[in-house]
């Protein structure tokens, strides 16, 4: 069993490093894939819960577009100047000019010239960064989670081999320990972007985008309903076409900006008062639930297949059938020694039934062979002891030939008891064991040889079957012992007191002297029988002490050559088998 315990301990530690480096390359699959798909959900969903939402960038978009159209303007007054000869147009356009001039110099002021001549949108960019330190947080926890769920590799191992590396027991197990914890990081990132992205101090951008639409909506107004009005007015009486295609050119750029951005700009500012007025914020409404979270990525990890998926279930099963094999010697063992059993219990019962037949044909010989006498009336004594004698064995054979046949039906029924009661293991049984051994080794490998004979199912046969042969054979045994005192032994007593009592009367005649003869002659054959199956006579002589154990007091008498408690005579003689004393000798004691 040492050299099966220790290969089997062998077997496991390399089934157990192969089945964990395939775990891991499971896990660190659907662990990548969890990152991939729940950062870009993250993304997804976090561009959603900015209070101002696409506005940000659109402020953005607006103001660079303002300043676009202030600098081409003042680019074609550049371009157009020598063309624009009349007095008054020239002095309304270097006017309006002047003031886009002024604009233009304190954005640069105000480095917000700069922002807006960026290829990059400062908003996008700031929102990208709250975005990405949520995203980075969750990925810190998807690879803690890794490193928590690796930790446990080896117990998880076990409990994944018994469910022979099922797909979804590996699901189950990163739902219930590894997705409520990323759940609720996500939950938190979410959260990290609405505080972030709505916090007044983390929009200072966005704000002075909104003052400066609010101030330049009402500059351009006045440009328009004042300066334009009069320049339309003023270039009707232009002579030079160039100067007219110029006024129209900058009047168009002007109307233009003042339409785009009037119109966007009270858009965008009601949408800031209403935010600014709604002092209440409500609690963050996440996307998506729990269920919804898990069904998510479930769905995704079951679309995902596992190479040498195969491989590692074969090798799990062939150490599977090495615990079978195992389990099946057990019950193999306990099946040999069930048959073991039955085939003690018959030899227990036929040594009995061979000594009762021996017996019987003892008898029936001694029948056949007894003396009759003629009829005489001198010897009619001796005839009707012959007679006796005879009748008595007749009975005797009848009585034991009838006893032992009840005897032999009882040990055949308490022998069928038994051998129902523990049939080898049906098949579903078997199936049973080998599942409950495949977990008791998973649990405990190194008591396993100790400790599955102690399991439920495996005691089913093993303490039970003890029990239940030890039942059966301590019934046999008081079934042996009593057909041994009470019949068997029981018989040869009463003959010796046949012999003591009605043969003894036969010495004194020639005529059935050979009657005694072949009444001592039987007797001798029984004793050598008795001799034979290691029943000894306890027979104690006159003047032996008297041991309580061996003898029984029939009477006692007062003779001055014998001491008190000393055996004057033997009466019936004793058994004894072994050191089990069957029957005690019957005598007379002096006292």
């Amino acid at each position: 069993m040492n050299s099966t315990h220790n290969n089997l301990q062998k077997s496991w530690g390399t089934l157990l490093t192969a089945t964990e480096n395939y775990a891991r390359q499971c896990t660190d699959i659907l662990f990548n894939e969890c990152n991939r798909r729940i950062s870009w959900k993250l993304l997804n969903e976090a561009a959603k819960l900015s209070k101002f939402g696409s506005h940000d960038e659109e402020v953005y978009n607006h103001c660079k577009r303002l300043v676009l159209s202030y600098k081409e303007t003042v680019d074609l007054h550049d371009r157009f100047h020598d063309e624009i000869v009349s007095h008054e147009v020239r002095e309304i356009i270097d006017g309006i000019v002047t003031v886009l001039v002024s604009r233009l110099r304190e954005f640069e002021e105000m480095n917000i010239d700069t922002i807006i001549k960026s290829d990059t949108n400062p908003v996008t960019v700031e929102k990208n960064a709250i975005i990405a330190q949520a995203t980075n947080n969750l990925v810190k926890c998807i690879n803690n989670q890794r490193l928590t769920f690796s930790e446990e590799m080896s117990a998880f191992c076990v409990r994944w081999m018994r469910q022979n590396l099922a797909k979804e027991f590996l699901l189950e197990a990163i739902s219930k320990e590894i997705l409520p914890v990323i759940y609720k990081s996500y939950c938190s990132g979410l959260e990290l972007c609405k505080s972030q992205l709505n916090d007044i101090n983390h929009r200072k951008k966005i704000q002075l985008y909104l003052t400066l639409m609010e101030d330049e909506l009402e500059i351009l107004s006045t440009i328009i309903k004042i300066q334009v009005k009069a320049l339309e007015q003023a270039v009707e009486y232009a002579s030079n076409p160039l100067e007219k295609i110029a006024v129209h050119k900058i009047l168009s750029l002007l109307r233009e900006a003042y339409q785009h951005f009037g119109r966007a700009s009270t858009e965008i500012a009601a949408v800031f008062r209403r935010l600014e007025e709604d002092k209440l914020d409500k609690a963050l409404n996440i996307p998506v639930s729990y269920d919804s979270f898990e069904k998510f990525l479930l769905d995704r990890f079951r679309k995902i297949r596992f190479s040498n998926s195969n491989r590692i279930k074969e090798k799990v099963g062939i150490f599977k059938s090495q615990i079978e094999n195992e389990i099946d010697s057990f019950l193999g063992r306990y099946k040999l020694d069930f048959y073991k059993s039955i085939y003690r219990f018959r030899r227990m019962a036929s040594v009995e039934i061979m000594l009762a037949d021996e017996m019987i044909n003892i008898f029936v010989n001694l029948h056949n062979a007894w003396p009759v006498l003629e009829q005489d009336a001198e010897k009619e004594l001796q005839q009707e002891i012959l007679q006796g004698v005879a009748e008595t064995i007749e009975i005797k054979v009848d009585g034991l030939k009838e006893s032992t046949l009840q005897f032999k039906e009882e040990c055949a029924k308490a022998i069928a008891d038994f051998s129902a009661k523990n049939n080898p293991p049906t098949d579903e049984k078997l199936q049973t064991a080998h599942v409950e051994a495949w977990r008791l080794w998973t649990e405990n490998s190194e008591d396993f040889f100790q400790s599955y004979p102690e399991a439920p199912v495996f005691a089913e046969f093993s303490q039970y079957y003890e029990k239940s042969t030890s039942r059966c054979q301590e019934n046999l045994e008081k079934k042996l012992m009593k057909f041994k005192r009470e019949v068997l032994l029981y018989e040869i007593s009463t003959y010796e007191e046949i012999i003591a009592y009605s043969v003894s009367r036969l010495r004194e005649d020639e005529a059935t002297q050979y009657a005694a003869e072949l009444a001592d002659t039987t007797l001798a054959k029984l004793e050598v029988l008795l001799k034979k199956n290691n029943i000894e006579l306890i027979r104690p002589n006159p003047h032996d002490t008297f041991n309580p154990k061996e003898h029984e007091i029939l009477m006692a008498e007062t003779l001055p050559e014998f001491k008190k408690g000393e055996i004057v005579k033997l009466m019936n003689s004793g058994y004894r088998q072994r050191d089990t004393v069957l029957l005690r000798a019957n005598v007379i004691v002096a006292r």
